[in-house]
């Protein structure tokens, strides 16, 4: 009977992470090693699909002048723990180099009824100090919060759904798991080559610039840090060629896999690629442990794995 009810509760357990819905406002601060206060910092989430989550992020200090910027992130969830990738800046108040775009990786967590996200963060783009980040669910407008009125209306008055890039809407992404920080892009036409040139980004920098895409393979090595939980590839349309949508087929080789996706964008809407790193096993006899959501899309050394990226 006491195995039953260890076996139970388990099960429950488990359940219970994977149910967690992350959805909404997380409020509190970032400190920064050898700074003595504190900048106010939160999370809009605005989507949870799966282990994939995104939204907005938002960071603000008035210690010695005042600051704030906005920025797109995605993030995985894990059983917990948060791993969240800042994109490029968006709006913002100057001074902008005070504004760096961050990694953190937080566990969630439940303490007499207020729901926590704690842990560290790191910068991937420029030179802020890093240290903690506290941050608690947002439940009613008569609690304290550690953001300025101002910007708390601003997050509450953001009522879209996904994120826009440069005019267009992204896709539901793709994720692929990559076992190296750097990784070969491959482009070529789908069917028939028409004229259709694309841009690509690399969290949201350009890597690719306006590339007519044609039935001769176009290649691209592109490294990111290994900080990152999730990299994002965005697919621009600059034209729609003769036959529209825009159409072309994308590879992306790590040096272990080869992984094939059928890209469509438009000028409504752009195709979005998740990059989710995750290294091989550093010890050969013990095989890589890949989640069952994931396994159809990993396979042995130069295989090429295919999906459809469609609209």
């Amino acid at each position: 009977m006491k195995k039953i009810l260890l076996i139970a509760f388990f099960i429950f357990a488990v359940f219970s992470a994977r149910a967690q819905n992350y959805k909404g406002i997380w409020h509190g601060y970032l400190t920064g090693d050898g700074l003595v206060n504190k900048s106010s910092y939160a999370l809009d989430v605005k989507s949870q699909e799966g282990h994939i989550i995104t939204g907005r992020a938002y960071i603000y200090n008035n210690y010695f002048f005042v600051f704030y910027g906005i920025f797109d992130f995605i993030g995985t969830i894990d059983q917990g723990n948060l791993k969240i990738t800042e994109l490029a800046l968006g709006e913002y108040e100057l001074p902008k180099h005070n504004l760096c775009t961050k990694f953190a990786n937080v566990n969630y967590s439940k303490q007499s009824g207020t729901e926590y996200l704690k842990g560290t963060w790191k910068t991937l783009k420029g030179m802020c100090p890093v240290e903690d980040v506290v941050l608690k669910k947002y439940v009613s407008e008569k609690e304290d919060t550690d953001f300025p009125e101002h910007l708390m209306t601003k997050i509450k008055e953001d009522k879209s759904n996904g994120i826009l890039f440069k005019g267009t809407t992204l896709t539901k992404p793709f994720v692929l798991n990559i076992t190296k920080p750097t990784v070969k892009i491959e482009l070529r036409d789908y069917l028939k080559e028409d004229n259709d040139t694309v841009t690509v980004y690399a969290n949201r920098d350009e890597v690719i610039s306006k590339r007519r895409i044609t039935n001769r393979v176009y290649r691209k090595t592109i490294s990111f840090t290994k900080l990152h939980g999730l990299n994002e590839i965005i697919v621009y349309a600059d034209n729609l060629g003769k036959v529209p949508p825009n159409t072309c087929v994308m590879i992306i080789d790590d040096g272990h896999s080869r992984q094939q996706v059928n890209i469509i964008s438009s000028k409504q809407t752009s195709a979005v690629v998740y990059l989710n790193y995750k290294p091989l096993a550093a010890n050969p006899s013990q095989p890589e442990v890949v989640p069952e959501h994931q396994r159809a899309q990993t396979k042995q050394k130069k295989k090429v794995v295919k999906v459809t990226a469609s609209l």
